[in-house]
């Protein structure tokens, strides 16, 4: 959490409404605080889950990294393996904003570029 300043934006699944999943995380979150919160909430969600980067693009503040989701939630059984994308703003060596998108495809649009 160290690299995040209390200004930082943490954006769990924009652009997807309430339609997180069925999870309960918010759609929003600020400073190292947030992003704990956003973290604590994930693992309480989370029977297994797995991040596996897979590609890192550089943008020069900007970094988006593409990866493999692998996942069971707790309660539900719900199982998610899918590829995703996490886009990371920083600013003086620190995260500014973090947008973790559900689809390879929203993230790469975001930085303009297509599969």
């Amino acid at each position: 959490m160290h690299l995040y300043t209390d200004e930082s934006e943490f954006i769990p699944m924009p652009g997807v409404g309430d339609d997180r999943l069925g999870l309960d995380i918010s759609d929003r979150y600020l400073g190292a605080a947030g992003v704990r919160d956003f973290f604590t909430a994930w693992e309480e969600a989370w029977e297994v889950f797995e991040a596996d980067p897979q590609e890192v693009l550089d943008f020069g503040d900007t970094y988006l990294i593409l990866l493999r989701l692998h996942g069971r939630a707790r309660g539900s059984g719900l199982e998610i393996d899918q590829n995703a994308g996490h886009l990371y703003r920083w600013r003086r060596g620190m995260i500014v904003r973090a947008e973790l998108y559900g689809t390879r495809e929203q993230a790469l649009a975001v930085v303009g570029l297509s599969q």
